[in-house]
């Protein structure tokens, strides 16, 4: 993450047979992305994403998208559903939103060590603008499904 923390990561992008796969597929959360979006929708990729105690690692400022469009996908209709495994919280590095921000269009992200942040200016333009930051708290199972425009981040594990 630039500061000496890490995240364990898995993705991969064919659904499987497995407990991802089928939740890619089952219909409450298919449909609910194609009410979404407005129309038929494909599996992208599934990631499986991991904050050790103490030593997990920060994600910068992006807009998934910003990710996608360099690897071959044309249109921003696309979108993420984030479903948390353990409670997830400030103190243990919850994702944070800046709401309505999928509305910006896609900003310009630069290259962070491994990661693409997108344009401090413009984000913080956004929230000046009156774009709410919102610090999420989910329970296990909970589902957020969010636009691939839209900023998010998370910090460091600290719990």
């Amino acid at each position: 993450d630039g500061m000496g923390r890490k995240t364990k990561l898995s993705l991969w992008n064919h659904p499987g047979n497995d407990v991802t796969g089928m939740i890619a597929r089952v219909p409450k959360v298919a449909k609910t992305m194609e009410s979404l979006l407005g129309g038929e929708v494909y599996h992208y990729h599934t990631k499986l994403m991991m904050k050790d105690a103490r030593t997990g690692g920060a994600h910068l400022w992006h807009q998934d998208f910003g990710y996608w469009s360099n690897n071959g996908c044309v249109y921003p209709d696309m979108g993420t559903v984030f479903i948390p495994l353990d409670k997830m919280d400030a103190e243990n590095a919850g994702l944070q939103v800046l709401r309505g921000s999928h509305k910006c269009g896609l900003l310009p992200h630069i290259k962070t060590g491994s990661q693409a942040e997108a344009d401090p200016q413009r984000r913080m333009w956004a929230e000046e603008f009156g774009l709410e930051h919102v610090q999420l708290e989910m329970e296990p199972g909970d589902a957020l499904f969010f636009h691939s425009l839209l900023l998010h981040t998370s910090g460091q594990n600290h719990s």
